[in-house]
C-alpha cells in the first residue's frame, strides 16, 4: 500500500472483484449497505454488507471497499468493535 503524506492509499481493484454482488448493485442503484459510521476528516461513510460483510467507504461521487488499516486510522470505533 501506498502511503503519501499520512494518507492511506487503497490499491486499484476491479469493480467486480469488490464485495460481492449484491453490496456492488446496491451502489448502483443508490442503496449502498448499511451505513456505519461516518469520517469527517475524509468526508466519508463507512458501510457493511450484510452478505459479504465487506466494508466499503462513500465518498460523494464515489465508493470503494475500505480495509482494516482504512478503518483503524480513520473509523477508530468502528476498529475497536469489530477487529479486537
Amino acid at each position: 500500500m501506498d502511503k503519501s503524506e499520512g494518507m492511506v492509499i487503497m490499491p486499484i481493484i476491479e469493480w467486480d472483484k469488490k464485495g460481492c454482488e449484491k453490496c456492488r448493485k446496491g451502489w448502483l442503484s443508490g442503496n449502498p449497505p448499511k451505513e456505519i459510521a461516518i469520517s469527517e476528516e475524509r468526508w466519508a461513510t463507512l458501510h457493511k454488507c450484510d452478505y459479504c460483510n465487506t466494508y466499503w467507504e462513500g465518498f460523494l461521487k464515489n465508493a470503494d471497499i475500505a480495509n482494516e488499516e482504512i478503518i483503524k486510522k480513520y473509523y477508530p470505533e468502528v476498529y475497536k468493535k469489530e477487529f479486537k
